[in-house]
């Protein structure tokens, strides 16, 4: 990985009928991966996610198959650490497991320690430093006894369980807390896993998992709408209109499909045809509303394209339930403060909630038009492509540290720069 930096700069005329390419959804496409190797299939996932998660989990379940490697760095990549952690906890061999130091403060000893109570063979380094991991696959069997989830705990734990759950002796049940976040990826864990021979039921909090047996199917994944909330956030901005998302359609298995209605009351409407959605910038609808609040406990991976959305509408804003966000691939809570009141200070923290206070009469959002902005992404990927669409309305904006957007969007600048003039002053240009 490299460093370096990216220029953006507004184009003065947008011209409509633009083509945007977004990719296939990441989540699916990960869960999918869990379900075909533990299949034993053969089968191809048509348009499997190209993003750097997606392509470094297939590469070790592929390698753990063929037996030509049993050590894997997952370095920030949560969904495939704690996927492949579960995975490898019941396949035969020993595996060791790493990853970066920024994994030490996102949620996985809790997934470790569920796995060991149903019989895994798990070794950590020490307490604090749990890496590398240690594991000797080994068959698992249930425990009679429910297993709580505590409150706030990544829904990725969750998935992980369900995921291996067809392979565990007995009935698993998993109890979950009043307020879980995430919870339309659980979701869709159980929609996929159930697709495949899997036997979850929902019985209030209550997950009864039996086991079964998967049988891998075709499956043509689709089009991801965490990335998309991205290219809504560049219509709000930018005021544009006839953008064209190739290939989205309405999802019943993704949550942040949630992003087409909370748009849509900031002004964006969708229109979906049979090839894709046609976005278009409604500024009558948008000076309807006079201040915005979203909850955002289901669907944490929209907060960042709608806290600068949310800001850029200089009205008063606040997203609420966002404790997950702290153990994210940064602290995006803190971290989007920071960047965001670069601009004006009008952000702050109250508990778990993101406040905006209303854009003040002596701040002139023409002023920005001639001020250029540095912005830092923390490794963030989501920070990273938020904060680009600040580049619409004003002299220009530097984004630190830009190949991190290929951790779920690998073409994001090529896509972005058909909306932006954009300048590659990284050292390796080839990364775009």
């Amino acid at each position: 990985m490299y460093y370096g930096s990216i220029l953006l700069k507004r184009k003065e005329n947008i011209s409509g009928n633009i083509t945007i390419e977004i990719p296939s959804s990441k989540s699916i496409s990960n869960r999918l991966l869990i379900i075909k190797y533990l299949s034993n299939s053969d089968l191809e996932i048509e348009n499997l996610s190209t993003s750097e998660d997606t392509v470094m989990l297939q590469d070790f379940l592929q390698a753990s198959a063929n037996k030509t490697n049993n050590a894997f760095n997952c370095r920030n990549a949560g969904t495939t650490l704690r996927f492949l952690l579960a995975f490898l906890s019941l396949k035969k061999g020993q595996w060791i497991i790493d990853a970066d130091s920024r994994m030490l403060d996102r949620p996985l000893q809790p997934l470790i320690e569920i796995l060991q109570q149903l019989g895994a063979d798990i070794q950590m380094s020490d307490k604090k430093n749990i890496f590398p991991i240690t594991i000797v696959g080994k068959e698992l069997s249930a425990i009679k006894t429910p297993i709580y989830i505590d409150e706030n705990l990544t829904s990725q734990i969750v998935s992980a369980l369900l995921l291996i759950s067809p392979c565990i002796k007995g009935e698993l049940k998993l109890v979950l807390p009043n307020r879980q976040s995430s919870m339309p990826y659980i979701d869709m864990t159980i929609n996929l896993v159930n697709s495949f021979g899997g036997n979850i039921k929902k019985d209030v909090k209550s997950l009864i998992c039996s086991k079964s047996q998967y049988k891998f199917n075709a499956f043509n994944v689709e089009q991801d709408y965490s990335s998309a909330a991205f290219i809504y956030l560049y219509v709000f901005v930018g005021k544009l209109k006839n953008i064209f998302i190739n290939r989205l359609q309405t999802s019943v298995l993704q949550g942040d499909f949630a992003c087409v209605e909370m748009f849509w009351q900031l002004g964006v409407e969708t229109v979906f045809n049979t090839n894709g959605a046609v976005l278009n910038s409604n500024e009558t609808m948008f000076n309807t509303k006079t201040a915005y609040s979203f909850d955002l406990i289901a669907t944490p991976d929209l907060f960042c394209p709608l806290a600068v959305a949310c800001f850029l509408s200089g009205k008063s804003a606040i997203l609420k339930n966002l404790a997950s966000l702290r153990v994210k691939e940064s602290d995006r809570l803190k971290n989007m403060i920071t960047e965001l009141n670069k601009i004006d200070n009008r952000c702050y923290q109250d508990g778990d909630d993101l406040i905006i206070k209303q854009q003040s009469r002596d701040f002139d959002m023409e002023q920005l038009k001639t001020k250029t902005f540095v912005f830092e992404t923390y490794n963030d990927h989501r920070i990273a492509m938020s904060l680009s669409a600040i580049a619409l309305i004003c002299r220009g904006v530097e984004i630190k540290n830009p190949s991190c957007v290929a951790k779920s969007f690998p073409s994001f600048w090529q896509q972005v720069s058909k909306l932006l003039y954009v300048e590659m002053t990284a050292i390796n240009q080839n990364a775009f």
